[in-house]
């Protein structure tokens, strides 16, 4: 027995040994490509590119980054450095260095808004509130999702909308609203099945598989995880299929159906075996020994666990010992084996309270952190309050004016309307009068032309009558001789 569980160890420091020399000559590959480059922005993108491909991996990442700064730095080409301050932001928030991850998101967030480039600042601020989720503040994360969404809906970026929306339905999940939550996560799943983004649909599929398993509805939540497995097949992530198998196996285990959970596991195990990824490995390990331990399959609990445990102590993680130590004290309880059951029973307490030591440790850190953004969030409460004071009275300010103009304008409106009416009336007076004046001059050229006739009447009456007047009377000569006859005298 002593002699297996050695073969098992060596067998262990040998394969550990491979993946070692296997990382060391993935960094020397990558490096020769970076190389390959000339010292331009095309380099900064590829550096950038390589560090999202390596999943962020602290110890091949970290000096990429640092290239990337240093060229973006040489070239003053801004958007590549943000984007580096981006990424250490993320591998700082991957390993639960959330000052850092903050003051490098803060750094990326300077440069962006001195450059006035909005769909930057969304990303920064989707960044910025996955951090400030993990420390606790959802209120504040939520926020800045929301704010992300609204510059990416305004900016009609629908890869960025889609990200946003992702974000905001976990946080509606995790506080128990999964309708709102599986709405918008159905909405971020239209968006990249029409950007045809087979990675964001994958995670899409996963999240709403999640919502339903909350709920649940095992079926539903299979049908999502295999759409997700499927994905993940078609674009060969294998870590990402080993996830899937995970979460079905999960489903499974908790209806019940042993067997199946199982069968699934040992497939995510095959996977991380594969990966010679030795941390997810002896995780997965354990997730079998438990599965074991349901289904009354001790042993295999037991060898399973001891496996598990002996990877915890090479890579040194704490949780896994820990778990290992779970797992194996309850199946030596199970066997009926004291001395051992409490042997790892006693490992098992040990690594919690070393666990429970550092959960304190990031604790503090995450107060701290928090501490920090409640602090911002205040001060910017102040600027914001100072602002809208400023506005209010620049409001004010404008107000009082357009309150003189228009008081101004309807005096002037009154004057103009006063000074109509005076006309109105002055012109109506005066067109009575020129009435009144044409039918006087009328009434005056009738009694004239009436005067004109009679006139005529007269002076016809008066000829007339100087014509009879002069038939009748005898001539001058006529008279003056026969007064001659009568009056001699005259004559003599």
């Amino acid at each position: 027995m002593v002699s297996k569980q050695l073969l098992v160890i060596i067998l262990f420091v040998l394969f550990f040994a491979n993946i070692h020399a296997q990382s060391i000559f993935e960094a020397d590959s990558i490096r020769k490509l970076i190389k390959a480059d000339k010292e331009d922005t095309n380099k900064v993108n590829h550096l950038n590119t390589l560090v999202d491909d390596l999943q962020f991996v602290w110890a091949v990442s970290e000096p990429l980054i640092n290239e990337q700064i240093q060229l973006s730095r040489k070239l003053n080409f801004w958007r590549g450095q943000a984007k580096a301050y981006l990424q250490f932001s993320w591998c700082y928030n991957l390993i639960s260095d959330y000052k850092k991850a903050t003051n490098y998101c803060d750094s990326a967030m300077m440069i962006l808004k001195k450059n006035n480039y909005k769909l930057g600042i969304g990303s920064v601020l989707i960044t910025k509130g996955g951090i400030v989720g993990k420390i606790g503040a959802t209120d504040e994360a939520y926020r800045l999702y929301t704010e992300a969404l609204t510059i990416f809906e305004n900016e009609e970026s629908e890869r960025g909308v889609a990200a946003a929306l992702i974000n905001i339905a976990n946080i509606q999940n995790n506080q128990g609203d999964i309708d709102k939550a599986t709405a918008n996560m159905k909405r971020a799943l239209a968006i990249n099945l029409k950007l045809k983004n087979l990675k964001s649909q994958g995670i899409c599929y996963s999240n709403l598989g999640n919502y339903q398993n909350k709920k649940g509805q095992a079926d539903s939540a299979i049908y999502f995880y295999r759409k997700a497995l499927n994905i993940k097949l078609i674009q060969g992530d294998v870590r990402g299929e080993a996830a899937s198998y995970g979460r079905i196996s999960g489903v499974h285990e908790q209806n019940g159906n042993m067997d199946s959970a199982i069968l699934y596991t040992n497939k995510e195990l095959k996977l991380f075996e594969g990966l010679k990824d030795k941390s997810n490995l002896s995780k997965t390990m354990i997730s079998v020994g438990f599965l074991n331990l349901k289904s009354s399959k001790v042993e295999q609990a037991i060898n399973i666990c001891n496996t598990a445990l002996v990877i915890g102590e090479e890579i040194g993680e704490q949780s896994i010992k820990r778990d290992a130590c779970e797992c194996l004290a309850q199946a030596y309880a199970a066997k009926k084996d004291g001395l051992k059951a409490y042997k790892y029973l006693s490992l098992f307490i040990q690594f919690k309270d070393s666990l429970s030591n550092s959960d304190i440790d990031k604790q503090i850190a995450r107060t701290e952190v928090s501490y920090k953004y409640e602090k911002e969030i205040l001060a910017d409460s102040i600027r914001t309050a100072e602002n809208q004071k400023g506005m209010l009275a620049r409001e004010q300010q404008k107000l009082e004016k357009q309150r003189v103009i228009a008081i101004a304008g309807i005096v002037g409106f009154l004057l103009a309307l006063l000074l109509a009416i005076v006309f109105y009336k002055s012109a109506k007076q005066k067109s009575r009068d020129n009435s009144l004046l044409e039918e006087k001059n009328t009434i005056i050229e009738e009694h004239r032309s009436i005067l004109e006739l009679k006139n005529r009447e007269i002076l016809d009456s008066i000829k007339y009558a100087k014509r009879i007047q002069m038939a009748i009377l005898p001539n001058e000569n006529y008279i003056e001789r026969n007064l001659k006859k009568l009056n001699p005298s005259d004559k003599k």
